[in-house]
């Protein structure tokens, strides 16, 4: 009993200390540049085959494409960009989950954050799940005083990430640890949108 209780306490400094760690950024595995691009020659049976893989779980190329299309397509980003403002534009409301203290100082806490810039380029980043079916946003954790606060919102690229082979809507970090799995996400450390744009897996969502 005395060593369950150990190891639980074990875990969970383990867990506090990963909250300041940048987990999710540019690696040797994990990289920006040297992608090469697919829209250019792209073929209808390239299209297919890209889109296939992108089913089976190798979003690649498929997010290499719609990150493209974006660039490209002045209609497609226009449509996306008016989506995007709508949803930005909108006013933020912090309704208190209780009528006690501790309720209206958390809502009055979290109302704080959202009206920092930062909020705002949240929003924005979170929003690039409309053309891709998800986003993620690191949080970067200031915990030098009694609460523990973000300081920051780090965009994460979305080829940063797999889904488990085995559960699909299992969203993983990909790392050289693990190649094909990946390596699991931790709590309270990541911002993950899926609009659902349509039902189904959120491979698809996009």
């Amino acid at each position: 009993m005395v060593e369950m209780v150990r190891n639980k306490k074990s875990q969970k400094k383990q867990e506090t200390q990963t909250l300041s760690l940048e987990l999710a950024g540019p690696t040797a595995v994990r990289h920006l540049w040297g992608r090469g691009s697919v829209a250019s020659g792209l073929t209808p049976q390239r299209l297919a085959n890209l889109l296939k893989s992108a089913a089976e779980g190798d979003t690649e190329a498929y997010l290499t494409l719609a990150e493209e299309m974006e660039e490209r397509d002045p209609h497609y980003s226009s449509v996306l960009r008016t989506r995007k403002m709508a949803v930005a534009s909108l006013p933020v409301t912090v309704v208190a989950g209780g009528e006690d203290s501790r309720a209206q100082q958390c809502a009055q806490d979290i109302h704080r954050l959202m009206e920092a810039p930062d909020f705002g380029d949240l929003v924005d980043n979170a929003l690039d799940a409309l053309g891709k079916g998800y986003s993620v946003n690191e949080i970067m954790w200031d915990r030098t005083g009694v609460k523990w606060e973000p300081k920051a919102y780090r965009w994460r690229d979305p080829r940063f990430f797999l889904f488990h082979p085995e559960h699909p809507e299992d969203m993983r970090i990909v790392d050289e640890a693990d190649p094909i799995h990946g390596l699991s996400m931790p709590p309270y450390k990541f911002i993950v949108h899926q609009p659902r744009l349509k039902s189904g897996l959120t491979l698809r969502g996009g």
